[in-house]
């Protein structure tokens, strides 16, 4: 009887601390994005559209601008997540390309986790305007 209550108590440690590293291990494995994919996967400009999709996959959201002189261009739009070290936030960027190149990366909307933006109709009719 005295053996088999060293027994379990043994097995019941050995079962925990192997439960602790299984924990750990899979915590461990969890990364926090705290850079965009844009600086992390190194885009730039004069890159061709090929590139750009091989490194990052497909943008959310292509548009067409025409712009002065009637060229057009292909504005394609990328949101991630990333974590600032004290919130998260919703980051835009924009990549503009001329023909099959990048020509320009701008930056978009930036939101921080769970605020909620309000639109007016006084912005819909500023963005008509322009």
């Amino acid at each position: 009887m005295k053996y088999q209550k060293i027994y379990l108590t043994v097995k019941l440690f050995v079962v925990s601390v192997f439960v602790c590293f299984l924990l750990f291990s899979v915590s461990s494995c969890v990364s926090v994005v705290r850079q965009s994919k844009i600086v992390s996967k190194d885009i730039r400009v004069k890159m061709t559209k090929e590139e750009v999709k091989s490194r990052i996959g497909s943008p959310y959201k292509v548009a067409y601008k025409l712009a002065d002189g009637g060229k057009y261009y292909d504005y394609w739009y990328y949101k991630e997540a990333i974590y600032t070290g004290r919130a998260w936030f919703w980051v835009e960027t924009i990549l503009v390309f001329d023909g099959d190149t990048l020509r320009e990366v701008k930056q978009g909307r930036e939101q921080r986790e769970g605020e909620t933006i309000q639109v007016t109709n006084s912005d819909l009719t500023a963005k008509k305007a322009n």
